[in-house]
């Protein structure tokens, strides 16, 4: 078999020769060449997962923050809503409050008027009755074209205001 083998040009002790160079170099790169290189894959690959598990979770706190973002803006136009409605309610009662003020103080003008216009009425009626009392005397005792004292003069006064008072 030997024979063959050689004559075919394979020599066995170039064979062994290649197979314990190549066991010597590959325990050479295993250890001084594989081993490093797989190591800095190992850390690559790790270092990559690491990337990609960062994003992930930064992606999913993006999403939670949009989300209570979004929570937060619903909130605050809502809170920003009743707050407008409050304002709104504060000033229609403010508004019905001065109107029920204005009315009560144009009651109370319209009315202290019209107790100011009875007095002056009254005063004027009482001036002219009494105006017309003494003109009434004046006239009688012209009338009377006498010499009328001032006690009479009080007396037919009197008269005179009484028959005025009954009409």
């Amino acid at each position: 078999m030997l024979e063959i083998l050689g004559t075919i040009g394979f020599d066995y002790r170039v064979a062994i020769a290649n197979l314990v160079s190549f066991l010597i170099i590959y325990f050479i790169l295993k250890r001084y060449v594989f081993g490093p290189v797989k190591k800095l894959i190992d850390e690559r690959q790790a270092t990559i997962q690491s990337g990609i598990d960062k994003a992930q979770q930064s992606e999913t706190e993006l999403l939670v923050a949009q989300q209570k973002a979004e929570e937060e803006i619903k909130s605050a136009k809502a809170e920003a809503n009743q707050i407008i409605a409050e304002a709104k309610e504060v000033a229609d009662v403010q508004v019905q409050q001065a109107k029920n003020n204005a009315h009560k103080e144009a009651s109370q003008i319209l009315e202290n008027a019209n107790v100011q216009i009875e007095k002056n009425k009254i005063q004027m009626e009482q001036e002219l009755f009494q105006k017309t009392a003494h003109l009434v005397a004046l006239g009688v005792q012209k009338i009377l074209d006498e010499d009328v004292d001032q006690k009479r003069n009080a007396t037919l006064n009197e008269r005179a205001l009484e028959i005025l008072k009954q009409h």
